[in-house]
C-alpha cells in the first residue's frame, strides 16, 4: 500500500488516507510517500508500519540517537530541528481548536538545545538490563540516551550494575545542575534488604547520589518504602534554592524555563495569584517576590510540601 502523508498529529504519527480512510503512520512527515503495511485496526483508523520512503521530505534527517524507530521514547528525532518546532506548533494549535474551540497565533517559539537536556529520566529494566519500551511495545536494551543529560549518561554503567544486585523494575534518576547531584528512585518485585542497599550506596555508587529510595508505583504518588540518603535535591535558579523530592514533578529541561522565565513581565507586581498546577513553585515562588499574595495548587502533595518547603528557605 502506498500512501501521501498529509499532516503530523498529536502521538506523532503522520496522517493520510487511502479510499478515504485514515491511516496513522509513525516516522513519516508532510508531504512524503511511503510505503505501509497495516499492523492494527482501530474504530476510526488504522496504524500502519512505514516500509520504504518512495518521496523524502526536504526536512528528513539521520536521527542522532540509534535506538530511534525501535525506543518508544522520541518521535522526531528524523525531522530537522526547525521544522519539528513548526510541526509541534501545528498539532498545538489543531489540538486548542479542535478540543477547546480556541483559536492562537503562536508566533514566538522558545527552544533550546535538542540533545542532552533531560534532568529526569525513568528507565525500565528487564532481566537486569537497562532501557525503554519500544515502540511497538517490546523492550529496548540501550547503552546511552542523547536526549537525557550527559551526566544520567555517565550514571548508565552504575545503574547496570545496580540492577544486577537489586533486580527493579524500573529506575527513575533526577539530575540537579546546580548542586551536582544525583537522586535515584526505583521498585523492584524482589525483597530489597535495607541494609544491603545501605552498603551499596555507601560503598558503590557515586559520591554525588545523595538518595536511593525504594518505592510502590501509584497513580498520583509513589509510595515511599523507605529511603538510603536524602529523598531529594535542590536546583537553583533566579535566587530561589527549589527544593524537589522524587516524587514531585519539575520541569525537566532547564534550558527552556530559563528562557521562559526571562520573559516573565515582573516590573508592575501582582495582587493576588493563584499558581494552579504549580508544581514545587517553579513560577509562584519568583512571583512572590512581585506579589502580594499567591497560592500554589497542585495534585501532587509531595510538590505542594516542596513549594512550602522552598518558601521558607
Amino acid at each position: 500500500m502506498i500512501i501521501d502523508i498529509e499532516k503530523i498529529v498529536h502521538g506523532g504519527y503522520g496522517l493520510g488516507r487511502i479510499e478515504k480512510k485514515v491511516y496513522f503512520v509513525p516516522f513519516s512527515i508532510p508531504k512524503e510517500r511511503i510505503e505501509i503495511e497495516p499492523i492494527a485496526q482501530k474504530k476510526d483508523y488504522t496504524i500502519a508500519k512505514p516500509l520504504k520512503i518512495l518521496e523524502k521530505s526536504p526536512h528528513r534527517i539521520e536521527p542522532k540517537c540509534p535506538y530511534f524507530g525501535i525506543c518508544g521514547g522520541c518521535h522526531f528525532q528524523h525531522i530537522d530541528y526547525k521544522e519539528q518546532l513548526n510541526q509541534k506548533s501545528l498539532i498545538l494549535k489543531e489540538t486548542l481548536k479542535k478540543i477547546g474551540h480556541i483559536d492562537v497565533d503562536i508566533k514566538d517559539i522558545l527552544y533550546d538545545e535538542p540533545y542532552y537536556y533531560r534532568n529526569r529520566v525513568k528507565f525500565q529494566v528487564q532481566n537486569k538490563e537497562i532501557g525503554f519500551v519500544g515502540f511497538y511495545g517490546d523492550f529496548v536494551k540501550i547503552e546511552s540516551c542523547p536526549i537525557s543529560s550527559k551526566a544520567i549518561n555517565d550514571l548508565i554503567p552504575f545503574l547496570k550494575e545496580f540492577s544486577k544486585h537489586f533486580n527493579p523494575n524500573w529506575i527513575s534518576v533526577f539530575y540537579s545542575e546546580t548542586q551536582k547531584e544525583y537522586t535515584v528512585k526505583f521498585s523492584s518485585k524482589d525483597f530489597v534488604d535495607k541494609e544491603k542497599l545501605k552498603k551499596f550506596k555507601e560503598h558503590l555508587s557515586p559520591k554525588n547520589l545523595v538518595g536511593i529510595t525504594l518505592a510502590k508505583e501509584n497513580k498520583l504518588e509513589d509510595k515511599v518504602i523507605f529511603s538510603i540518603g536524602t529523598p531529594f535535591s535542590f536546583l537553583e535558579l533566579f535566587g530561589i534554592k527549589y527544593r524537589i523530592s522524587l516524587n514531585s514533578f519539575f520541569q525537566v529541561n532547564i534550558g527552556v524555563v530559563k528562557k521562559l522565565i526571562n520573559i516573565l513581565d515582573l516590573t508592575d507586581g501582582f495582587g493576588k495569584v493563584l499558581d494552579n498546577y504549580g508544581g514545587v513553585g517553579l513560577f509562584g515562588l519568583l512571583i512572590a517576590k512581585y506579589a502580594k499574595e499567591v497560592k500554589i495548587s497542585d495534585l501532587n502533595k509531595s510538590s505542594v510540601n516542596d513549594a512550602e518547603y522552598s518558601a521558607k528557605l
